[in-house]
């Protein structure tokens, strides 16, 4: 059977709701720091579970190791990615949430910190206790750090 006619098979078989794309603390997070940035009225925007092989690419003359990259950046997510008016990445936030280090959190997020450093993006974590309006705020900070974004 064609790969399509599989998966829309696969589909036919049950039926689908819709579920939240954020828990109660990481939508009072994202709602701050969406508004506090959207107030420098700088061309920044905020999304939210942003899969790294969207915003980032790799370098290098090994197609290999390129298509390896990619598969593994496939499988991660950010949970805020703040974006320049180019869309790029500026800030990627990750919330670390009440039940965030079980199993191997902290390897995965080992890696997303290396592919955003590598990248000359900001990383920033935001602790499960911090106010939202406190990481709001620190997040505004990085980037009147970092200057003036691209704009498209």
């Amino acid at each position: 059977m064609e790969h399509r006619a599989k998966a829309m098979a696969i589909v036919d078989a049950v039926d689908f709701r819709t579920q939240p794309l954020m828990n109660k603390s990481e939508y009072r997070q994202f709602s701050a720091i969406e508004r506090r940035v959207c107030d420098l009225k700088a061309g920044y925007r905020v999304m939210a579970q942003v899969s790294l092989a969207e915003i980032m690419r790799p370098v290098s003359n090994d197609e290999r190791a390129a298509k390896a990259a990619i598969w593994e950046l496939n499988t991660r997510r950010i949970d805020f990615a703040v974006i320049d008016g180019a869309g790029h990445l500026a800030v990627a936030v990750e919330y670390q949430g009440h039940g965030h280090y079980q199993g191997g959190a902290f390897a995965r997020d080992a890696i997303k910190r290396e592919v955003i450093r590598k990248s000359g993006a900001e990383w920033m974590e935001i602790e499960a206790d911090a106010s939202p309006d406190a990481s709001a705020n620190a997040i505004v900070a990085r980037l009147r750090r970092r200057g003036s974004p691209r704009q498209p």
